[in-house]
């Protein structure tokens, strides 16, 4: 039945869609709808999300995250280089190297920000007051953690931004530095999810 269905709209719809695209747009439907933090990914995606899993690379100290309804991409600040550019925490980034945001999905665009260490990559960027700046900014290697510690209404506070292979081991070194403490913080506000395994191991 679900051959025939697909066959007859790539056949017959008067929108031009071949049986590919109808096939990938209903398994994306279909996960989303069963699992809202899931997500249908082909093979190029895939090889993209497991490139950005690793922690060492050559980037410009930013995380993007989505937002709930993923229809935008937005900027996490964390690292000076960043910083000395004039990104703000929560701008949203609406294009890399004139690339439109919506040009690709989510993992393609946040590969596109890396790339071989000393070259350079413009973003066109949105404030928070509407207004759009252009930053251009050049690629260090560095070791980006999922991890970070902090403070938060003077409680301690360990920030998750991501779950990745190596996740569970930096939590366990971050804990170290808070020992003897009686009270911990998780914050796990806009974490942008990652490997599932690595989520269940940090739990």
């Amino acid at each position: 039945m679900l051959y025939e269905a697909v066959t007859k709209l790539s056949r017959y719809s008067i929108y031009l869609h071949n049986s590919s695209d109808i096939s990938k747009s209903m398994l994306q439907n279909y996960i989303e709808k069963i699992d809202p933090y899931g997500e249908y990914l082909e093979k190029e995606e895939y090889e993209a999300y497991k490139t950005l899993q690793k922690p060492d690379y050559a980037g410009i100290g930013i995380v993007l995250y989505r937002s709930r309804d993923k229809n935008g991409i937005y900027c996490r600040v964390v690292d000076d280089t960043a910083k000395r550019a004039g990104i703000s925490e929560g701008e949203k980034l609406i294009a890399v190297d004139g690339i439109p945001t919506s040009a690709h999905r989510f993992y393609r665009t946040a590969l596109s920000i890396r790339g071989p260490e000393n070259t350079k990559v413009t973003l066109t960027l949105e404030r928070k007051d509407g207004t759009r700046h252009k930053v251009t900014l050049r690629r260090k290697r560095k070791y980006y953690s999922s991890v970070s510690l902090g403070r938060w209404q003077g409680e301690k506070t360990l920030k998750i931004v991501r779950f990745t292979r190596e996740t569970p081991s930096e939590i366990l070194r971050s804990l170290r530095k808070f020992k003897g403490s009686k009270r911990i913080v998780i914050d796990l506000r806009d974490n942008e999810g990652g490997d599932l395994q690595a989520g269940i191991r940090s739990a």
